[in-house]
This record gives C-alpha cells, sequence and structure tokens, in this order.
C-alpha cells in the first residue's frame, strides 16, 4: 500500500510540476516573497498599493503575510533561491527520519503527500514548506511552533503544542519580535480588511502536506531513546 502510494504522489508532483512549468509558474510563490523581502528592503514598502486602494482578491502580486514574516523572508532572499526548499524540505526529513514512524503511518504519510495541494506546495514554494518545518522543531522543542505565526491562518496549529508551561512565553517573544514593525501593523491590517475570498479555512488544504510531521511523531517507534533522552535530560537539571 505504501509503495503504491507513494508511485501515486510521485506521479502526481510530475503531472503538476509539468503544469506548472508549462505556465512559468514553478517557484511562484517563493518568488513573491523573495522579491517583496527585497523591496522592502530597498524601498521599505512591503504591500502594493492596490490593496490599499479598495477590495482585491487573493490571486496575483499580491502580499497576505503579516510583518513578522520578514524575519523569515529577509534573509531566505540574500541566500541561493534553492535554499527556500532545501532547508524545509531537509528539517521534514530529517525529522521523519529520526520518528522512525511505525509501519502502520507510512501508509497515511504518504497518502498525506498524494494530494494536489502537497504537490503544488512543492512545486510552487508555497511558505507552508516552512509551515511543516517550523511543527516538526515544535514537536521537539514546543516553543518553536510559534514561529508558525508567520502564517497566521496556519498559527491555530501551535496549540497543539501548549503541553509545557514555557509555551506560553512564545506570545512573549512574539509582542518582543513585532515591535520593530510597530509602523507596519496598521498597513497589515488594512490590507486584509480589503481582502475578498479568503478567510479562517485559507489554508485548509494544506492540512495534509502539514499533518505529515505529526503523524510522525505521534507514530514514532524509538520508546527506548526517547527515555535515554529523558534521563539525559533530567541528569543535566540535577548537575545545574
Amino acid at each position: 500500500m505504501t509503495a503504491v502510494l507513494l508511485a501515486f504522489a510521485v506521479a502526481l508532483f510530475v503531472a503538476v510540476l509539468r503544469g506548472a512549468l508549462g505556465r512559468g509558474e514553478v517557484g511562484y510563490d517563493a518568488g513573491l516573497y523573495l522579491d517583496s523581502a527585497r523591496r522592502w528592503l530597498a524601498l521599505g514598502d512591503f504591500y502594493y498599493p492596490a490593496q490599499f486602494a479598495g477590495p482585491y482578491r487573493a490571486e496575483g502580486t499580491v502580499m497576505l503575510y503579516p510583518p513578522l514574516a520578514l524575519y523569515l523572508f529577509v534573509p531566505l532572499s540574500i541566500l541561493p533561491r534553492i535554499a527556500w526548499w532545501v532547508i524545509p524540505l531537509g528539517i521534514l526529513a530529517w525529522h521523519v527520519w529520526r520518528c522512525r514512524p511505525a509501519w502502520w503511518a507510512w501508509p497515511i504519510i504518504t497518502a498525506c503527500l498524494a494530494t494536489v495541494p502537497s504537490a503544488a506546495i512543492v512545486t510552487y514554494g508555497n511558505s507552508d514548506l516552512w509551515s511543516a518545518a517550523f511543527i516538526a522543531i515544535g514537536c521537539r522543542r514546543p516553543l518553536a511552533s510559534w514561529a508558525l505565526a508567520v502564517k497566521p491562518s496556519v498559527l491555530p496549529l501551535a496549540l497543539l503544542f501548549a503541553r509545557e508551561r514555557r509555551w506560553w512565553l512564545g506570545s512573549f517573544v512574539l509582542a518582543v519580535l513585532a515591535l520593530p514593525f510597530w509602523a507596519m501593523w496598521a498597513d497589515y491590517l488594512a490590507v486584509m480588511r480589503n481582502l475578498q475570498s479568503a478567510g479562517l479555512l485559507y489554508s485548509l488544504n494544506a492540512l495534509p502536506w502539514l499533518a505529515v510531521p505529526a503523524i510522525a511523531w505521534v507514530s514514532r517507534s524509538r520508546p527506548k531513546q526517547a527515555i535515554l533522552e529523558t534521563k539525559e535530560d533530567a541528569a543535566g537539571m540535577r548537575s545545574r
């Protein structure tokens, strides 16, 4: 079953990739994010005039991300463009490998990958590449799940990691990180107010892709190592 689903996922990705190549759209989303970051560095403008002029739709050249996204977009706009894919996919692959998912989880994971939205996320370089990476890191370091604030439509998923009291410190860190962009928040609220055809379910079709790191974590089959790591952490705390 896993092999069949994986073959289907590969075939689906190739089909989506070919379609995007024919339309010149491969990496379109990534290009928009990184070009907007360069535009902000050069001119101080992150959002586009049409977004302030009146109602607009979530298509074409628009920027829907909060100022906090610049913490991600700006460094990546300086690195080689391929880094936009290599880093988050590398984190996701490392996470799954470290988890050693149980046998029953593999058909579920491959089924999540064998969807058009998942193939499109990779092909277009959508920011959900990074959302999945943040979830993978959050499984091990819950505080890191606050990085999902880069894309507010997936931020509610951070609540899944609220198992430690320290997790709530992330809201304070987030507030501090938001302060340097205080003048841009009014612009962000204005462009969100004018936005049409998008809502709370904007990222619903990305859930299969975002579920991959969570499924790998829940089904991890290395209990002995987990116990050893817990003992090591406890020993380290006592030594302090």
